[in-house]
């Protein structure tokens, strides 16, 4: 099934150094190709995707509109040039801040990881203070480790508060005169909308610097991201995935009042800042979003396709529930092993599920498409129960332990439990 993909998968894992143990370990094959909601592997096995490229794709891949734009671009006008500066820039920067409506500046960079390390830089620029206050995943650069113990380089200028209130309030007491601002991602299906605006309240009370790292979430629930879902109001956004169906762009988008002076007292340009194929994908990629209100078509099809794997776990009796926003949604189980099994066979049946993040839909996933992921979920069950695995955990409850989700919650983004929308739970 899996001969020319297993044997380069096989060489390259020895010879390439960036592969992720809870990506490209999970899938030993590699993607040839993708268009709407499915990718082929090399051996022409076809699978419907629920990855989307880690939340990259949003409309679907190989977007015709899209692509069709970034290959006019190339072929009648060139990538790049030596200045930053472009019409098309200038264009993306306006359609933003027409989405982002509190915010009055945008700076462009490539990935999210480039776009939090911005933002942190401009806080401490603008502050003149060095200690950050942070909680969640926020890219590969060293200061964004300390939430992994594996990985932490020791760096005692970024704090990880650990999505806890009150050890935030006391990093702010302990450190107030040094802090140049808080950092955090959204974890939504783990911390309701009190829990962020009570986070806001203690930043803007203390009178630091707030941003919000919607590089997974800001085109997700609503355009706009979370906080204007919720009524959130940062100093600054770090944007991403999303933002141009696959292409290679990011954003910090703001206020005058941290952003204006400060980008013209640090220097961050990159020759490929000024790159024109993200830019012009963004442009197209809104446009479409924007007409066809894309977020509210996923969030329809993904609370169809989580009722629908929610009744499919009932009826065999599995240990695991769906995370609880459609739009971002993760699947967790009671028992890690089984978890891992459950996906290695959903992708042998042809579903592509993420085993340690999030699952999320794109446009392209329509109803269809979703009943006959479900209908191979389905068969990758009772190949599972036919083998006589895991007898013992499939039970007729489903809803897992609070020490389950303690577990995935700290794997995942280090968060604290006590204040999560499961905190009551037995």
């Amino acid at each position: 099934m899996f001969n020319t993909s297993n044997h380069l998968f096989e060489s390259n894992i020895n010879r390439v150094g960036d592969a992720r143990d809870d990506l490209d370990t999970v899938y030993p094959f590699f993607i040839e190709k993708g268009k709407g909601a499915y990718v082929w592997d090399l051996d022409g096995n076809q699978y419907i995707d629920f990855t989307n490229a880690n939340g990259g794709i949003v409309l679907g891949y190989c977007h015709d509109e899209v692509d069709q734009a970034v290959a006019d671009q190339i072929i009648n006008k060139g990538n790049i040039f030596a200045t930053q500066y472009s019409r098309t820039k200038a264009e993306l920067a306006k359609e933003l801040l027409e989405i982002f409506e509190k915010a009055e500046r945008v700076i462009f960079f490539k990935t999210g990881s480039d776009a939090t390390d911005a933002a942190i830089r401009l806080a401490r620029v603008a502050s003149g203070k060095r200690i950050i206050l942070t909680c969640g995943y926020h890219g590969w650069h060293d200061w964004q480790l300390n939430m992994f113990p594996r990985f932490d380089l020791g760096d005692d200028k970024h704090i990880n508060f650990q999505y806890d209130l009150e050890s935030l309030k006391q990093y702010i007491h302990d450190f107030r005169d040094d802090i140049a601002g808080v950092i955090v991602t959204p974890e939504y299906n783990y911390y309701d909308d009190d829990f962020y605006l009570q986070v806001q309240s203690i930043v803007k009370e203390a009178n630091l610097i707030f941003v919000l790292d919607e590089v997974a979430s800001g085109f997700r629930y609503c355009l706009g991201g979370l906080q204007k879902k919720i009524g959130l109001e940062p100093d600054m956004t770090c944007l991403g995935k999303g933002l141009a169906n696959g292409y290679s762009i990011s954003a910090v988008v703001g206020k005058n009042a941290v952003m204006k002076e400060t980008c013209l007292q640090t220097h961050m340009w990159s020759t490929y800042n000024s790159e024109l194929t993200g830019l012009v994908a963004s442009l197209m990629t809104l446009k479409i979003m924007r007409k066809k209100n894309v977020p509210a078509i996923i969030q329809t099809n993904s609370e169809y396709f989580v009722k629908k794997l929610s009744e499919l776990f009932l009826e065999y009796g599995v240990k695991g529930e769906m995370l609880t926003h459609p739009n971002i949604f993760h699947i967790v189980f009671e028992d890690n092993i089984l978890m891992d099994q459950f996906v290695t066979e959903c992708y042998l049946h042809g579903v592509l599920l993420s085993r340690d993040y999030e699952n999320m839909l794109s446009l392209s996933h329509n109803k269809q498409i979703i009943d006959n992921a479900v209908e191979r979920i389905r068969q990758a069950f009772s190949t599972m129960r036919s083998a006589g695995l895991f007898k013992d955990t499939f039970q007729n409850k489903y809803l897992i332990s609070r020490e389950a989700l303690a577990e995935r919650m700290k794997e995942e983004f280090d968060g604290s439990f006590e204040y999560s929308i499961f905190k009551d739970r037995k």
